[in-house]
């Protein structure tokens, strides 16, 4: 009889696709939640926003401009 010879690189090759395998395999059993779209038909509309608030206006970043 023949001795096959298997390198390691093989046998860990085989062992990383049987851990994929198995981990696909136990989390696909997960219920996937459904996506849903609110629609409208197009119409021309107002669009309105109010902004109510109290304070200083104060500027994030502040330049000199000069001559």
């Amino acid at each position: 009889m023949k001795k096959i010879k298997i390198s390691k690189v093989w046998i860990l090759v085989a062992i990383v696709v049987v851990l994929a395998v198995v981990a696909f395999l136990l989390s696909g059993n997960k219920k996937k939640e459904q996506v849903q779209f609110n629609t409208a038909e197009v119409a021309p509309a107002n669009i309105v926003n109010t902004v109510t608030a109290t304070g200083t206006i104060e500027p994030v970043t502040s330049v000199t401009v000069g001559t």
